[in-house]
């Protein structure tokens, strides 16, 4: 079993005449699109977009296949990933991603533009070189003291994760960056007590994954990380352009992040960034 914990850290910082001085250099790169940059967008090659399915327990026979069955069977036994394509995921995902990231005024392009981005002065790119999407199961644990003796009550549930990494350029060479998201079954349980100190109970509510919601959860991240590249470059802008003393400079242990759409920046810690 396979366990993806990923968090949201994010503190919004507003404007004044005391923010930091990376923040204003921050909010110019929102306003001036990093002073034009250019972004080349190389699309997943064939074959780097994954289907990993961990529930290889429920399938019979897996481990005497070989690496190509198991490949197959690990789709085709799957409750999501086996109604899911390259070209669904281009859609859904890739396309959706890039189409987020040209919403700014930074300037997007994709290789049959290369003429056009070769162009520009101010220019770095992003390869998309792999996509992982995985189903496997997690453990939602309830537990709570009553008359002194401690419930506890262990719940399997349905979990989804979309990873991406993306190759960027940094001194010379390429910096892989990686990200992951997921989403789980809804499940909500409780312990209550009775007339008598033996008398708990436990309830539980229950909502499953489903492939509408799979599909629109894969949408919302395809947004997210797309906000995670642009704060990427938006924080290496920063960086390079801040000449106030070191002690007032934005900490290594954070970065900064750009709400596309509620037009806000924030420090976000590793949880809500690419780390690296």
């Amino acid at each position: 079993m396979k366990k993806i914990l990923c968090a949201l850290g994010i503190s919004m910082l507003l404007f004044t005449a005391c923010s930091p001085q990376y923040m204003k250099i921050a909010k110019h790169y929102v306003q001036t699109g990093g002073d034009t940059l250019a972004i080349m967008i190389y699309p997943p090659a064939t074959g780097n977009i994954m289907y990993t399915n961990y529930k290889t327990d429920e399938i019979d026979g897996f481990d005497s296949m070989t690496e190509e069955e198991q490949t197959k069977a690990m789709k085709g036994n799957s409750l999501f990933l086996k109604d899911l394509s390259d070209d669904v995921i281009y859609d859904l995902f890739v396309n959706r991603f890039i189409r987020h990231l040209a919403s700014t005024n930074v300037l997007v392009y994709t290789p049959e533009y290369m003429d056009e981005y070769m162009k520009h002065q101010n220019k770095v790119y992003a390869n998309m070189a792999q996509i992982e999407l995985e189903e496997y199961y997690d453990v939602m644990t309830d537990e709570r003291v009553i008359f002194d003796k401690k419930y506890v009550h262990d719940t399997y549930v349905d979990a989804f994760a979309v990873n991406l990494w993306v190759g960027v350029p940094k001194d010379g060479i390429e910096k892989v960056l990686y990200a992951c998201n997921r989403v789980t079954d809804y499940h909500k349980g409780w312990f209550y007590a009775g007339y008598y100190e033996d008398d708990v109970m436990y309830e539980e509510s229950n909502i499953n994954l489903d492939l509408e919601y799979v599909e629109r959860f894969i949408t919302l991240i395809a947004d997210r990380y797309a906000e995670y590249l642009y704060a990427y470059f938006m924080t290496d802008y920063v960086r390079r352009h801040d000449a106030s003393p070191v002690s007032e400079q934005l900490p290594d242990t954070l970065s900064l992040h750009y709400s596309f759409n509620g037009k806000m920046i924030y420090t976000a810690d590793e949880t809500y960034r690419f780390v690296q």
